[in-house]
């Protein structure tokens, strides 16, 4: 008896000592840009409210485009359940999640980009999925990752570990630097932001038509296929969903080639709007070729930037007003 309290004894103080070294180090880790671009905008899952009025999902294209601002402000209850390089897939499984949440009658923003339709959606999960989705939800699932995203992340992280406390120390030094380099005057002349996206542009659609833009016809058939349950999911549910192509700079927008477009994007989306009857709004259509020219409203040529959100969300708003609300 004496031997195995002893013995328990001994293991206690092991866990107790192990989690003293680890939990500091864990905390360091969290501070580090590895933790931060995995768990990038999952604080706001913290408080998901109720009765939500007016969502959207999708990737950071939907992140950055929808500005509840103007809506909060009259009262409405809105959630923005975007995160960066979410699928489909993970758009879906989200959903479900929080589908309590909505209220009745609930307008549901879908963000679509050129390459929605040709995403491997069998790949794994981001650690980020296992704090918000049921292990049944989440793509190549195990106990060790479980254990490591809710609780300790920095566990099994090795090298990601030392890199991280290595990046904060040069963070520091450098936000030193760029202080000391800020109270010089910048003597570069800077091109034009037209220039800027134009050149960005060109250089995205170079490497997409290289061989990123293949059209993998099983991806095609399975994003179909999600989209099309998930759209008739919230339509039984009472929700009001919307299909949304998110801006892309002119000539970002216009700079594919049509057969290529067709056949991983517009045909496939073209068929999910003729098996559910759900609104599309194109974005990069002629009919918004005003705010598709307006450099200030893009960061970057396919991200829009904090001005262009709040311009989109009053092109979105009238249209929600006049196409989709009684």
């Amino acid at each position: 008896m004496k031997e195995n309290i002893k013995f328990i004894a001994k293991l206690v103080l092991v866990v107790v000592l192990s989690f003293a070294v680890l939990y500091p180090i864990n905390l360091l880790y969290k501070g580090g840009q590895t933790y931060g671009g995995t768990f990038a905008g999952m604080d706001k899952f913290d408080k998901v409210p109720t009765e939500i009025e007016y969502a959207n999902f999708g990737p950071s294209y939907g992140m950055n485009c929808f500005d509840y601002e103007s809506l909060e402000a009259e009262g409405k209850t809105c959630f923005n359940f975007a995160l960066t390089m979410q699928s489909i897939y993970h758009d879906y499984e989200v959903y479900k999640a929080y589908k309590d949440h909505f209220s009745e009658g609930a307008i549901v923003a879908v963000p679509l980009s050129y390459f929605s339709f040709t995403q491997n959606l069998s790949a794994v999960s981001s650690a980020r999925y296992y704090k918000i989705l049921d292990k049944d939800a989440i793509k190549g699932y195990t106990p060790e990752n479980d254990f490591s995203a809710k609780y300790m992340p920095v566990y099994g992280k090795g090298s990601s570990l030392i890199r991280d406390l290595v990046d904060g120390l040069l963070d520091d030094i450098m936000l030193s630097t760029v202080e000391s380099d800020e109270e010089s005057p910048n003597t570069t002349v800077e091109a034009s932001r037209e220039t800027e996206l134009k050149n960005d542009s060109n250089v995205r659609v170079r490497n997409v038509v290289s061989g990123n833009f293949e059209a993998f016809d099983e991806y095609i058939a399975e994003t179909e296929e999600i989209l099309v349950n998930w759209l008739e999911d919230m339509k039984e549910a009472g929700l009001r969903p919307v299909l949304v192509l998110t801006p892309y700079w002119i000539d970002y927008a216009k700079g594919f080639e049509t057969e290529a477009l067709a056949h991983a994007y517009t045909e496939p989306m073209q068929r999910v709007v003729e098996k559910t009857g759900i609104p599309y709004i194109d974005f990069n259509s002629d009919e918004y070729i005003d705010y598709i020219t307006t450099p200030d409203y893009f960061n970057n040529c396919d991200h829009v930037s904090p001005e262009g959100g709040k311009a989109f969300m009053e092109l979105f708003t009238a249209y929600v007003n006049e196409e989709m609300l009684p």
